[in-house]
């Protein structure tokens, strides 16, 4: 079992290395967002298509960039998961240090944490739906929010 707890605080040390290294993209159905987040989700990274402007609203807009950032949160999240899943593993099939050893911490919460559950606030794979509000051209596509404002 020591062997085996040894190994496993080896393996994390790797881990933080991997950990940090993820970064993962989501994109707005639209196509005119992506962004990039690292493993906690948190966006590090915005592009914005040259022509997002032209092509949609303001609302339109802040719906793609959330939508973008949603998904590469969840991106971010799974492969997290995905590289902690070996060693979590391994912990759950090993008797926690601190019932074998009162007053020993718990092995088995310090794994837990390294990954939080997904948020459930965070919405499915929807497309944004677009304002009703949206001036249209003449061709039926998205007027320029820009138009006549510069």
């Amino acid at each position: 079992m020591l062997a085996a707890f040894e190994d496993q605080t080896r393996q994390l040390a790797g881990l933080r290395e991997s950990l940090g290294a993820i970064e993962a993209e989501g994109w707005s159905t639209d196509r005119h967002v992506r962004v990039t987040a690292n493993a906690g989700g948190i966006p590090i990274d915005v592009w914005i298509a040259d022509d997002a402007f032209h092509r949609s609203t303001p609302r339109g807009l802040a719906a793609s960039v959330a939508e973008a950032a949603q998904a590469a949160a969840r991106n971010a999240q799974q492969q997290a998961a995905a590289a902690v899943a070996p060693i979590t593993d391994a912990a759950g099939a090993m008797p926690d240090l601190s019932e074998l050893t009162p007053g020993a911490p718990s092995l088995h919460e310090i794994f837990d944490s390294f990954i939080p559950p997904l948020d459930e606030r965070v919405p499915g794979q929807g497309a944004p739906t677009e304002p009703n509000d949206v001036a249209r051209d003449d061709d039926g596509r998205p007027a320029s929010w820009l138009k006549d404002r510069w």
